[in-house]
């Protein structure tokens, strides 16, 4: 027994407001004497079984003890005997009493039914798990003003130890689209329950808006059950299911060579690059949403572990073709997130049917060793297909590296000055036409110094006299580059300078082809410079840069079977040595930092 709720039928009874019960037991009858104070509000009787789903017929009888003779019915008594509905009757304690069956005034309802699937991907646990966007949503619509009580409980029947954890989120929302902003959420969240492994979880508020959207799930991922979700109010009340998207999930990790770091770095380049592209039978725009989320194995539980993440960030680029942007410009950004120490971030943006797009996520400093997921989020609309993937060296830039130092007798300085043909220089080959991008880097946290550099078809010695095939500009920045150059087959020598001579400092030569490019090394072509007398093959050779690249590929095939190849007796071709003064030559793909 307890008391009523101003006339409506009670939905929610917490252990404090029962005032008596009986013992459930499998007998005739049960009877209970309780002493209830003078109430300007009714109180309520709830006839039951122990267990749901068992039927019979019943009847209820009330009689004031302290003005009937024991073992006799009270005057007016009222017997009810329903058939259908559990009744909740009302008995009010003044002089007289009356019985009476459920309120007139009854609350108005909304159920809707729905699965934690993991075939489905709708069983990503609560929000302390970073799969809690996949649960299902729902939007609940009211009126402002409305008292609302909300039910979630299993729709099946089970075993007490067959239950897990359940419990809802509700969202004060603006827009009906399914949430996917953690941060937002957690800032729209106007109420949840409490997780509990039982049969049902409630809450109960009071709307001051029209739409919410509400999330129910288990606490952890995983967790499979069909449940159902109810919404009693007492206005109007709709509950309705918003479509579950489509979501494309992959795995990666920044380590090693692909730990760029964010823009500011110039480095970014090396980093795990995705692409996007989208193909339908509409020429519209298409609504997607791409989330980072780093160390997602990583739980926090404690102030302490927020200290352990690091701050992420996440770029999208418009590209041509498959192969990623290597300049970025501000037309070329599509979208981009602010980078936090959060677990994870995200960005919404609209893409184009046929347009190809790159996509970057990154730490905001370079030399971060991470795992990751990323995820994207978009509406499964007929005639229409959205591909994401991670890009390969097979389909991207081909990638070689050289890394030196201008120091002592090596710091010539550019073409004007005494000392051009002291600085380090590099020789490269390739058997095929090639598009080559060059980038000259200088560590950003030494001192920068004016810096370019030449490119000379050929493999002679650099010299003043020499015409370069392409000179950039001499510039005090951390990055001086050209672009999209030309080359048709042959060996190549690139010599990056300083302006003035005597300027020391250490630098990276990035080289990015659309075909492989051969190292040649220097001291080799010193060597080969020094034989007097050169077999009749090899000066051929050295007169017709084609095949020189043609031998250089062919040597290097004969290397990957394990050949032992020598041109001359004094001097061989190889990709792993050094010489003085010019650091070594490194194909990216390969180097592990």
């Amino acid at each position: 027994m307890t008391s009523s709720d101003q006339g409506y039928r009670r939905l929610t009874m917490e252990p404090e407001e029962v005032l008596a019960k009986t013992g459930f037991q499998q007998v005739k009858a049960v009877n209970l004497e309780v002493k209830l104070e003078r109430n300007p509000h009714p109180y309520i009787i709830i006839p039951c079984t122990f267990g749901p789903q068992e039927e019979a017929n019943f009847v209820l009888t009330v009689k004031l003890i302290d003005d009937v003779p024991q073992g006799q019915a009270p005057k007016g008594a009222a017997a009810l005997s329903p058939r259908k509905k559990m009744p909740i009757l009302y008995a009010t304690v003044a002089n007289k009493f009356f019985l009476s069956p459920s309120p007139s005034i009854s609350w108005n309802q909304s159920i809707i039914t729905g699965d934690w699937s993991k075939a489905r991907n709708t069983a990503g646990g609560c929000m302390n798990n970073n799969s809690w966007r996949n649960n299902t949503q729902y939007v609940l619509q009211t009126t402002p003003g409305a008292r609302i009580y909300i039910f979630l409980k299993f729709h099946e029947k089970r075993a007490h130890e067959s239950l897990f954890a359940i419990g809802f989120y509700v969202f004060e929302v603006d827009s009906t689209s399914k949430i996917i902003d953690e941060v937002k959420a957690r800032e729209m969240m106007v109420s949840k329950s409490s997780f509990t492994k039982d049969y049902e979880v409630n809450k109960s508020f009071k709307v001051n808006k029209e739409s919410y959207i509400i999330l129910p799930s288990s606490l952890d991922p995983g967790n499979e059950a069909h449940f159902q979700l109810i919404a009693f109010s007492d206005k109007k009340v709709r509950l309705t299911s918003i479509g579950d998207k489509k979501t494309i999930k992959l795995t990666g990790e920044w380590k090693g060579g692909l730990t760029g770091g964010c823009l500011i770095n110039n480095q970014w380049r090396n980093n795990p690059y995705y692409s996007l592209f989208c193909t339908s039978n509409s020429k519209s725009p298409k609504n997607i949403t791409i989330v980072l989320v780093q160390s997602p194995n990583f739980k926090i539980k404690t102030q302490e572990d927020l200290q352990q993440l690091e701050y992420i960030g996440l770029y999208v680029f418009s590209s041509e073709g498959s192969m990623r942007p290597l300049i970025i410009t501000n037309d070329t950004v599509v979208s981009k997130s602010k980078f936090t120490n959060s677990k994870d971030i995200l960005v919404n943006l609209d893409i184009i049917p046929g347009v190809h797009y790159t996509i970057l996520p990154c730490t905001y400093f370079p030399s971060i060793e991470k795992q990751y997921e990323l995820e994207v989020f978009f509406d499964e609309t007929p005639g229409t297909s959205i591909q994401v993937k991670k890009i390969d060296t097979d389909s991207d830039w081909k990638l070689l590296t050289f890394e030196g130092e201008w120091m002592g007798r090596t710091a010539g300085g550019s073409h004007g000055f005494g000392g051009f043909e002291k600085n380090p220089y590099f020789v490269f080959a390739t058997h095929k036409q090639a598009i080559v991008n060059v980038f000259l880097l200088q560590d950003s946290l030494q001192s920068i110094l004016p810096a370019g550099f030449y490119l000379y078809q050929g493999n002679e010695k650099p010299s003043s006299t020499l015409q370069p095939y392409v000179r950039s500009n001499f510039m005090r920045s951390d990055e001086v580059y050209s672009q999209n150059v030309e080359l048709g087959p042959g060996v190549y020598t690139i010599v990056p300078c300083t302006f003035e001579p005597n300027m020391e400092g250490t630098f990276t030569v990035n080289l990015y082809s659309t075909v492989p490019l051969t190292t040649v090394r220097s001291q080799e072509v010193n060597l080969m410079e020094r034989i007097q007398e050169p077999p009749k093959k090899l000066s051929m050779i050295m007169k017709d840069p084609t095949a020189i690249a043609d031998a250089l590929a062919n040597i290097e095939e004969q290397r990957r079977k394990g050949s032992n190849v020598t041109m001359t007796k004094s001097a061989s071709l190889s990709q792993s040595s050094s010489f003085p003064g010019s650091g070594s030559s490194t194909d990216k793909r390969d180097r592990r930092d």
